[in-house]
């Protein structure tokens, strides 16, 4: 299927709706976006056209004309929780609506904006990670689990009846970013908290808002159909996420649960408190491969662990001590002086390179940290680049070994210990690196005692010169 050039977005000035129009307006094949919502979006586009409508409005079919896919977000997430009938009739009724204006307006692709909730949290996903075959069940005491369900049951009706058209369903995670959500101020601070009880053990993915949008901007270039699981790697207990961010952990009182329930009892807060009771429970932990294999998804942030520390703004966070000593004392001179001083041949052999590359510990001690090229100036920052030219990622403890001669950069190169997505000639940077690390050690009192720091920092010791 040829990439589409019109594409209409229900709910296009919602959270998600928003990224995912600034993400399709990149898109050099679409050539106009429809944005429907009852509200216009705080962002224009010359390709974006807003549309007033609300996804009950059987003329929506008058909108949907000429429009290769549509997209639909439109759906009622935290407010207007206390008004059931009319969560029902936006969340199921308007998905109805959506899909029967799709068959009339002649449209190829509707693509849903599902979620893993519509599994509904149930004691059989103690099994195991869910895939899409599971049943989507949802729970009939939290109207979004609930609804999410309802809606994908009119879908599978839609589909018996309209074989022509391809419906894709994306059951994205609970999905975090900067520009999305406005909250992003409180998780700057210095604590995290949380409620107790047993949900405060239960996994949770996290995933990114720019990784998501990504997915739906896949399904739709791909003519994708059937569900799609669309996740991070590596689920959180909530009680972990301060963690994961470099934050004092704080748990919230079991009276929190009543005191939510007064509030909204009494109008004070917005928000149901069956968000809070939402998986107290049972997990929903799912897997996204096969996002990963048919829709080729690669996911910028692949753990939940960095979609947190990449919303907190603490990409480096939980690197050991010795790595943070390493990197940070370039990052600092960086922030100074706009790049590392480097003279003589070391200038001459970079002149005229130009890239981002980041580099990615995992293991017990993540962080994420990126390298600028700039014609024949170097320069390290902490975090990842969202268009670098190359991906490098190794445990850090496999840095660590390679930093005290334990471990050869060919040996983990040929073992796949250093994995590279992007421009493989970055990942030589690796052993420039560790070969300059080995040299200061050999250069004197100084760089002796600044690569013991390191070692000692990282839990390691140096293998004697020659051993």
């Amino acid at each position: 299927m040829s990439s589409p050039s019109v594409i209409a977005v229900t709910g296009a000035s919602g959270s998600l709706g928003r990224v995912f129009l600034e993400r399709i307006a990149k898109e050099n094949s679409v050539q106009r976006i429809v944005a429907l919502d009852r509200r216009a979006p705080k962002w224009s586009h010359p390709k974006v056209e807003f549309i007033e409508c609300d996804v009950r409005d059987p003329a929506i079919a008058d909108h949907f004309r000429g429009c290769d896919s549509v997209v639909h977000l439109a759906f009622i997430v935290e407010h207007s929780g206390r008004d059931e009938a009319l969560v029902q009739e936006v969340n199921v009724g308007g998905t109805r609506n959506v899909a029967q204006a799709c068959a009339k307006a002649g449209v190829g692709q509707l693509v849903h904006a599902s979620s893993v909730a519509a599994y509904g949290f149930h004691p059989e996903n103690l099994d195991g990670p869910l895939t899409e075959d599971a049943p989507t069940r949802g729970n009939p005491d939290f109207y979004y689990a609930r609804t999410k369900a309802e809606a994908e049951h009119v879908l599978d009706e839609f589909e018996r009846a309209h074989k022509g058209i391809k419906v894709a369903r994306l059951r994205p995670s609970i999905f975090l970013g900067p520009r999305g959500h406005r909250g992003l101020d409180r998780f700057r601070k210095r604590t995290w908290m949380y409620p107790g009880g047993r949900s405060k053990k239960l996994p949770v993915h996290v995933t990114h808002e720019d990784d998501v949008v990504e997915a739906f901007w896949l399904a739709v270039k791909r003519g994708a159909e059937g569900a799609f699981n669309i996740a991070t790697d590596e689920p959180l207990p909530i009680s972990e996420w301060a963690r994961a961010m470099g934050k004092w952990p704080v748990p919230l009182p079991g009276a929190i649960l009543g005191i939510a329930d007064l509030a909204w009892k009494l109008n004070v807060s917005k928000v149901n408190p069956v968000w809070l009771r939402a998986g107290s429970q049972y997990p929903i932990v799912v897997s996204s491969s096969k996002a990963r294999k048919q829709l080729r998804w690669r996911p910028r942030y692949d753990t939940t662990g960095q979609v947190l520390r990449a919303f907190a703004e603490a990409p480096t966070a939980m690197a050991s001590r010795g790595t943070k000593l390493l990197f940070g004392l370039p990052v600092a001179v960086t922030r100074l002086r706009g790049s590392l001083p480097i003279g003589g041949r070391g200038a001459a052999g970079m002149k005229g390179m130009n890239g981002i590359a980041n580099v990615v510990f995992t293991g017990e001690h993540p962080s994420e940290w990126r390298i600028e090229f700039n014609d024949g100036t170097l320069g390290i920052r902490s975090g990842i680049h969202p268009d670098a030219d190359a991906t490098i990622k190794i445990k850090e403890t496999d840095f660590s070994d390679m930093l005290a001669g334990k471990l050869s950069y060919s040996k983990a190169a040929m073992t796949g210990k250093i994995r590279c997505t992007g421009d493989s000639g970055y990942n030589l940077f690796v052993g420039g690196i560790v070969g300059a690390f080995q040299r200061a050690q050999q250069r004197g009192p100084a760089g002796r005692m600044f690569a013991n720091l390191v070692l000692r920092g990282n839990g390691v010791t140096a293998v004697p010169h020659g051993g």
